[in-house]
C-alpha cells in the first residue's frame, strides 16, 4: 500500500491529516476517509480513479470540474444556502489539476460532507428521492455551455451491449457460462421483453417505439425552407451523431434540402444533444458562416440555447422535443417551428407495444408515433390539450 499521506499532501488540504481510513463499498474506485486534526479544518475524502475503466483521466476530470461549476453557479444564482453540500468541491494540486498521477495510479481529493447518508437498500422511498435527487441534477445541466467529453466510449451504446453479450456467452472465455446457464435458460423461457423507445438501435434488432426522426427532419426541413422562400444558407446543430434518433433528423433535413436549387446546408454541429452551445461557439459559427438564415436543432433544449444568442438576429430555428419553454418560443415567434413528440404517448404506447408482445401479438417492429408540427399558428389550440388529449389511444 503507497504512503496514502504523502498523496494527500499533492493538494491543497487545510489542517493537518490525522488518520486515513477505508470509506464506503464502492466497486470501481478505492475511496479513503481523512480525518484532520483542527476542528476549523474539513475532512477529505481520496480516491484512487480506476483508469483501467475510465482511461482519459485529464477528460474525466475536465467534465467534472465543468459540472460542478455550473451547478454551483447556478446554486448561487438561485440564493441557495449551505452550498458545500450540495455540490461536491475537488481540490487542485500545485499544478492546478484536481488529479495526481504517481507513476502507477491517478488520485483526487475532495471535501468530505459530514453529516451524510448512504442507503445500500433499494425500497419506493428511497427510490423515489433518488429519482427526484437525479432530475434535479439533470435540470441544473440542462444549459451547461461545455461540451461534455464521453468517458467511455459506447457505454450508453446498447446495439454494442447487445453484441457484446451474445459474443461474451458464444465464446465463454472465463468459461463461467455453465455457472449462470439456469439464469440464460430462464431469460429464454420467459421471453423477457425488451424494446428500444424514443432511440432505435442501430441494427435494428429491437422494436422501436417513437417518432420517425428521418420524417420528422424532412418536415423541418420544408418548414424552413418555405419560410425562406426556399432561398439561403441553413446549418443543423445535433446531438450525439452515434445516436440515431439525432442522426435520422438530420439525414431527413439533408435529404429534403439536397434537391434545392437555392438552399445549401452550411454546416453540422453535433455534441448537443442535452446541452446548449456556448455564447462565444454560437459566434464563432456566425463568424464563420454569416449568411446563415436558419438552423434545426436536434433537441429543444440546445434549440433554447440558440433562441437566447440568435435572438437579436432574423436567424429562423426549427428543432424537436415539446418542453415548456420551446412551447411558449413557438409562441412568441422565437422558434418557427417544432416537431413536438410527446413523452406521455411514448411511454403510453411503449407499455402497450410490450402487453402485446407478451400475449402473442405479431407487430411491426417500428411502431412510429406522431409528431406534430407546432408553429404559431396551431401551438396554443395544443397547449390547451391535456396530455392525455394529444392523442388516440
Amino acid at each position: 500500500m503507497k504512503d496514502l499521506s504523502s498523496i494527500v499532501a499533492k493538494f491543497k488540504v487545510q489542517g493537518t491529516i490525522e488518520e486515513i481510513k477505508p470509506l464506503g463499498a464502492g466497486l470501481i474506485n478505492d475511496t479513503y476517509k481523512v480525518n484532520t486534526k483542527e476542528a476549523d479544518a474539513p475532512d477529505y475524502v481520496l480516491q484512487r480513479i480506476n483508469h483501467a475503466i475510465f482511461q482519459n483521466v485529464e477528460m474525466l476530470q475536465s467534465n467534472i470540474s465543468a459540472v460542478t461549476n455550473h451547478i454551483r453557479k447556478k446554486l448561487t444564482e438561485a440564493g441557495e444556502s449551505d452550498i458545500d453540500r450540495k455540490v461536491l468541491s475537488f481540490l487542485e494540486t500545485e499544478e492546478g489539476k484536481t488529479y495526481w498521477f504517481d507513476g502507477d495510479s491517478y488520485w483526487r481529493v475532495m471535501v468530505f460532507i459530514p453529516r451524510a447518508k448512504t442507503y445500500e437498500t433499494v425500497n419506493p422511498e428511497y427510490s423515489n428521492y433518488a429519482g427526484e435527487a437525479f432530475g434535479n441534477f439533470q435540470a441544473m445541466l440542462a444549459d451547461i455551455p461545455e461540451t461534455l467529453g464521453e468517458t467511455i466510449p459506447d457505454f450508453h451504446n446498447m446495439e454494442f451491449r447487445l453484441k457484446q453479450l451474445h459474443e461474451a456467452v458464444a465464446k465463454d472465455a472465463a468459461g463461467r457460462v455453465a455457472e449462470v446457464k439456469y439464469y440464460l435458460d430462464e431469460i429464454e423461457k420467459k421471453k423477457i421483453t425488451a424494446v428500444c423507445f424514443d432511440n432505435g438501435m442501430v441494427g435494428g434488432e429491437l422494436p422501436y417505439i417513437g417518432i420517425d426522426n428521418h420524417k420528422t427532419g424532412y418536415q423541418l426541413a420544408q418548414e424552413l425552407a418555405e419560410q425562406l422562400d426556399h432561398k439561403g444558407q441553413v446549418g443543423i446543430v445535433a446531438g450525439d451523431l452515434k445516436q440515431k434518433g439525432h442522426r435520422e433528423r438530420v439525414e431527413g433535413f439533408e435529404e429534403y434540402m439536397k434537391p434545392e436549387p437555392e438552399m445549401t446546408v452550411k454546416f453540422v454541429e453535433s455534441g448537443y444533444a442535452n446541452l446548449q452551445m456556448s455564447e462565444q461557439k454560437v459566434r464563432d459559427l456566425m463568424g464563420q458562416y454569416p449568411q446563415i438564415r436558419g438552423i434545426m436543432a436536434t433537441s429543444a433544449v440546445t434549440a433554447m440555447g440558440l433562441v437566447d444568442e440568435l435572438k437579436d438576429t432574423d436567424i429562423k430555428i426549427v428543432a424537436v422535443d415539446e418542453q415548456e419553454d420551446s412551447l411558449k418560443a413557438v409562441e412568441n415567434g422565437q422558434i418557427l417551428a417544432l416537431a413536438a413528440q410527446s413523452g406521455y404517448e411514448i411511454g403510453y404506447e411503449t407499455i402497450h407495444y410490450i402487453q402485446n408482445l407478451r400475449n402473442g401479438k405479431h407487430l411491426k417492429k417500428k411502431y412510429y408515433l406522431n409528431a406534430e408540427i407546432l408553429t404559431q399558428d396551431n401551438v396554443k389550440e395544443y397547449r390547451k390539450k391535456d396530455e392525455s388529449q394529444k392523442y388516440k389511444k
